[in-house]
């Protein structure tokens, strides 16, 4: 019978309902705030929000995975991370640009790129971590099947 430890399972379960709750707020404000969005970023913004909440679903699904002790789930936010990456860092260039071309500051494509590259590379060194808390000498990577 597989097992694993406590922390684990809250871990997973509180993956789910904060992107869940992550989910709720994007469509909220972007629901909000989509009577002052202009042009390029109001399509831009509808891409991150679109981006935000499909990536929040499939780590909903990949969390659920990984409760059902599937490997896929891992693999699943790995790619979903990964995408995510590669979409947000698109989306700061291009807001960055049609700040500047609107003669507009705000948006700063240097850092944003950087704190969104780090966090989808942390979260996935973070879960595995995780993931390998072993209980009664057993990991729950190497029960994942």
């Amino acid at each position: 019978m597989k097992t694993r430890n406590g922390f684990i399972t809250f871990w997973l379960w509180f993956m789910i309902i904060a992107n869940l709750f992550s989910a709720i707020v994007l469509i909220r404000n972007f629901v909000a705030s989509f009577d002052f969005l202009f042009g390029d970023f109001k399509i831009l913004t509808i891409i991150s929000v679109i981006s935000g909440v499909f990536g929040s679903l499939c780590y909903i699904i990949s969390a659920a995975k990984l409760l059902n002790w599937k490997k896929s789930g891992f693999r699943l936010m790995m790619t979903v991370a990964i995408i995510l990456m590669g979409v947000n860092t698109a989306v700061f260039f291009l807001l960055g640009k049609a700040a500047s071309d609107a003669g507009i500051g705000g948006v700063s494509f240097g850092p944003n790129t950087l704190y969104t590259i780090a966090g989808g590379i942390l979260s996935l060194i973070v879960l595995r971590a995780i993931l390998g808390i072993k209980k009664d000498g057993v990991s729950c990577w190497s029960q994942l099947e």
